[in-house]
C-alpha cells in the first residue's frame, strides 16, 4: 500500500510539473499576444491621429455619413464651412440640416438608393448647403461609398470644395461676354476676334460677315489674314511688325474675290488668360468713290474728260524742276480747234461743245 501511495504522488507530482510548464508557456504566449496587442493598438492609434491631422488641415470639408444619413465625421474646414463647432454637426442627419428644402428629397433618395447598393452615380456632384446663418453655399462634392468586411454599403465618404464664389465670378463674367456679344453684334461696324497665338479668327459679328459675303462657319477657325489685310505669312502689322493700327486703310477680300477698302482699328485684350486681337472696321468704298470723282472734277474737264489747266500746271511744276534735276528737257504741246468760234456763233453752243468732243474722241 506504501508502495502504491509513493508510485502514486510521484505520478500526481509530474503531472503538477507538466501542468505548471504548461501553465508557464500559456501565460508566455498571453503576455506576447499583449505586446502585439498594445503595438497594434498604439499603430491604430498613430494612424487615427495622422488621419485626424490630415483633416484638420484639409483645404475642403471632409464629410462621413453612417447608414441612416447622419454625420459621423467632419472636419474643421467643413465646420468652418457651415459656421457650426463641431460638437453641434456630428450625430445630426445631414439631409434634415444642411440641405436646402427644395433639394432633400431628391438628394434623400439618392443617398437611398446608394445604401442600398443600387446606384454608385454620385462620384462628383454640385449642390448648395446651408449654413448656420441660413445662406446657401454651393459644394463641388467628390464621394464614395463605405462597405465594410463583407462588401456592405455602411456609409459615404465626401470631399467638398466650396465653390460659391468661383461660380459668382463664373455667372458674372458669363453674363459680361453675353452683354458684350449683344453689343458687338448690334454695330455696324464690322468685327472680328482673332486668337493672337494662332492667329485665328475666334468670332465674328454679323455685320464682318455680311461685309466679306460668308457664312460663320466659313470665317471662325480660318486665319485672319486670309480675308482681312491679306498678307504674306510673317508679315502681319500687328503681330510680326509690332505696328498699332488706328484709323488705318486697309482692304478687305469677300468670297467673290473682290478688293473692298477699309478703316480699321485693332485693339489688343485679355480674355480668361488669352491674349486676342478685337479687329473693327468700316467699308470705305463709297467714300474712295467719291474722292476719286472729286480728284476727276478737280483737276479734268467736265465736258471732254481732258486734264484741265489746274492738273496741267502741277504736272508743270514737277516737270520742270525734274528736268533742271537731271539735266533734261520738258515739253509741251497745245492744240487748238480752228474756226470754233464761228461755230458757237453760227450753230449754238450744243454744236460747239459736240465740236470740242469730237477731237477728243478721234473726230475731225
Amino acid at each position: 500500500l506504501i508502495r502504491d501511495l509513493q508510485d502514486a504522488n510521484v505520478l500526481l507530482e509530474g503531472r503538477v510539473q507538466e501542468r505548471t510548464l504548461d501553465l508557464a508557456r500559456t501565460n508566455g504566449e498571453l503576455q506576447q499576444e499583449l505586446v502585439e496587442r498594445r503595438k497594434a493598438e498604439e499603430q491604430v492609434r498613430r494612424e487615427r491621429d495622422r488621419a485626424q491631422q490630415y483633416l484638420a488641415v484639409a483645404g475642403v470639408m471632409m464629410l462621413v455619413l453612417n447608414e441612416n444619413g447622419a454625420v459621423s465625421l467632419i472636419n474643421g474646414r467643413g465646420c468652418e464651412i457651415l459656421g457650426y463647432e463641431e460638437g453641434e454637426i456630428v450625430g445630426t442627419n445631414w439631409f434634415d440640416r444642411f440641405v436646402p428644402a427644395g433639394s432633400r428629397d431628391r438628394l434623400g433618395n439618392i443617398f437611398r438608393e446608394i445604401m442600398l447598393g443600387r446606384t454608385d452615380a454620385w462620384e462628383y456632384a454640385e449642390e448648395t448647403v446651408l449654413t448656420k446663418g441660413g445662406q446657401e453655399k454651393t459644394i463641388a462634392w467628390h464621394n464614395a461609398v463605405l462597405r465594410d468586411e463583407s462588401g456592405m454599403v455602411v456609409g459615404v465618404l465626401s470631399s467638398g470644395e466650396d465653390v460659391t464664389e468661383r461660380r459668382i465670378a463664373e455667372a458674372a463674367l458669363q453674363e459680361s461676354e453675353e452683354r458684350f456679344k449683344t453689343v458687338i453684334n448690334s454695330v455696324q461696324a464690322g468685327i472680328l476676334l482673332v486668337d493672337a497665338s494662332t492667329r485665328t479668327i475666334a468670332e465674328a459679328n454679323p455685320a464682318a460677315l455680311h461685309m466679306l459675303g460668308r457664312l460663320r462657319n466659313e470665317v471662325v477657325g480660318e486665319v485672319c489674314h486670309r480675308f482681312v489685310c491679306p498678307s504674306e505669312k510673317g508679315t502681319c502689322p500687328v503681330l510680326d511688325l509690332g505696328k498699332e493700327v488706328e484709323n488705318a486703310e486697309r482692304t478687305l477680300l469677300t468670297a467673290e474675290g473682290e478688293t473692298i477698302p477699309i478703316l480699321k482699328n485693332v485693339t489688343s485684350v485679355e480674355m480668361r488668360g488669352k491674349r486676342y486681337l478685337i479687329e473693327s472696321f468700316l467699308s470705305i468704298a463709297e467714300r474712295k468713290k467719291m474722292e476719286d470723282l472729286m480728284r476727276q472734277m478737280a483737276y479734268h474737264d467736265p465736258l471732254t474728260g481732258l486734264p484741265n489747266r489746274k492738273l496741267l500746271d502741277d504736272r508743270i511744276s514737277v516737270a520742270l524742276p525734274r528736268a533742271l534735276r537731271e539735266n533734261g528737257m520738258a515739253a509741251l504741246m497745245m492744240m487748238d480747234l480752228d474756226r470754233f468760234k464761228g461755230i458757237n456763233d453760227s450753230l449754238g453752243h450744243v454744236a460747239g461743245d459736240q465740236r470740242r468732243r469730237g477731237p477728243v474722241g478721234g473726230g475731225a
